[in-house]
């Protein structure tokens, strides 16, 4: 008898399971880095920082797409069944699958963003409620502990994605005498480093596909995040010439080239 192929067996499952049975079967087929380009397009989606994203599917799930907690939260952002009918219409079914837990987890999260405006109280609301957010009731151990843990997670993440340490390391080196070149260019070497764990052989090539557009917007956000906090101290040092946030945005798109990334770049990580 003739070994059955991988292509033979999808196709004899999709004809024995019903749509919802198929939905769980390939979840499972989704690896670490393609589950996290769904997160990282969703992110950019809905304008929430890609780092904050990723620290909160870290906390709720470490990346697991099956997981469902000892109160029925399901899937990669641990969405409640009420909360995923409620506010994003999907059913218990639906919620794991990956795409629509994580489209429903970062919109709702979004909401508590605007509804609160700080990420602490944000991650206090998908936590332990709205209601317990707009009481200011996040005190409790649990609550405490799991905003510390995401927010801490969500740092490092940062500081790993900013290019800023690597510009001051080369200006300091005299490579080169304008600071915002020297920015976009340690951009470039930053965006070699993270796609080489996906993609060894984009590194330095032009971003062209989303998951690499996305990967160079992201650490071009971490970086002007970076460069705003230092104007931010600047600012309670008593300077009064500080650079806000659309400045820098555009001193670093004025030094960078029209395409999303430079083919390559000389200054190794």
């Amino acid at each position: 008898m003739r070994p059955m192929t991988l292509l033979t067996f999808i196709v004899l499952m999709s004809l024995t399971l019903n749509s919802s049975d198929m939905s769980r079967f390939y979840t499972s087929y989704f690896t670490r880095s393609e589950l996290q380009e769904l997160a990282q397009q969703t992110a950019l989606r809905y304008g929430v920082d890609v780092s904050l994203v990723f620290a909160l599917i870290q906390q709720e799930s470490g990346w697991k797409t099956k997981v469902v907690s000892h109160a029925g939260a399901i899937g990669l952002m641990q969405i409640m069944p009420s909360t995923g009918k409620g506010f994003c219409g999907l059913s218990k079914d639906q919620l794991t699958v990956p795409r629509q837990n994580i489209d429903c987890g970062v919109r709702y999260f979004q909401k508590q963003l605007k509804r609160f405006g700080t990420v602490e109280l944000a991650l206090c609301a998908y936590n332990a409620g709205p209601g317990r957010a707009r009481q200011g009731r996040c005190h409790n151990s649990e609550t405490k502990h799991y905003v510390r843990n995401i927010t801490a997670m969500y740092k490092r993440k940062k500081r790993a994605l900013s290019a800023k340490n690597i510009a001051e390391k080369m200006f300091a080196e005299g490579n080169h005498p304008n600071w915002w070149r020297l920015v976009c260019q340690a951009i470039d070497v930053v965006y070699d480093r993270e796609i080489c764990k996906v993609e060894p052989k984009a590194v330095g090539q032009s971003a062209k596909t989303p998951r690499q557009i996305n990967t160079w917007k992201a650490i071009f956000m971490a970086t002007v995040d970076d460069i705003e906090q230092d104007e931010v101290k600047k600012q309670r040092q008593g300077e009064s010439q500080i650079l806000n946030r659309n400045k820098i945005r555009t001193n670093i798109k004025k030094a960078c080239p029209k395409e999303p990334r430079h083919a390559r770049q000389v200054t190794p990580i």
